[in-house]
């Protein structure tokens, strides 16, 4: 962004933009958790000097700067669940909700979000497949949708 766009994030997005506004909603996965640079040298996930991660399971850090969050401007729904969204630890992601209300969109996770789109009550869910959980979650993330689906119309 930085290189092509002069750190204006609110180009980043510009081809698809007028895609997604046309929509009755938008939904993304938020693959990079938005955290200010501060949150980002105090984590858990970050770097040593050497470029070893600090983390326990060495995996990529994905985490945003807060300014992307104008690259998100067109989404109403974005996924907090995903292998990334813990980057940060409980702090970060905390962080990345909150920015996330606080500029409009709305976070999806594996509580229901409950929205009305042309007239018709829609319940969003996200899940994380993770295959470090245990299978019985499967079991329950399937209740969550029957209950949502039942309340819907």
């Amino acid at each position: 962004v930085q290189t092509h766009f002069g750190g204006d994030w609110t180009r980043a997005m510009s081809l698809v933009r007028p895609l997604l506004e046309s929509a009755s909603a938008a939904f993304g996965n938020l693959e990079s958790p938005l955290e200010s640079p501060l949150a980002q040298q105090n984590s858990p996930h970050s770097h040593s000097r050497n470029g070893s991660s600090n983390n326990s399971h060495d995996s990529i850090d994905l985490r945003a700067h807060l300014k992307a969050v104008g690259a998100l401007k067109s989404f109403d729904f974005l996924s907090t669940e995903n292998n990334h969204a813990q980057d940060g630890g409980a702090a970060g992601a905390a962080q990345n909700l909150a920015w996330l209300q606080q500029h409009g969109l709305i976070p999806v996770s594996s509580q229901v979000a409950w929205s009305v789109i042309e007239r018709h009550q829609v319940a969003w869910l996200a899940f994380l497949d993770d295959p470090q959980q245990p299978t019985t979650q499967h079991a329950a993330w399937l209740n969550q949708v029957r209950q949502a689906r039942a309340k819907a119309h």
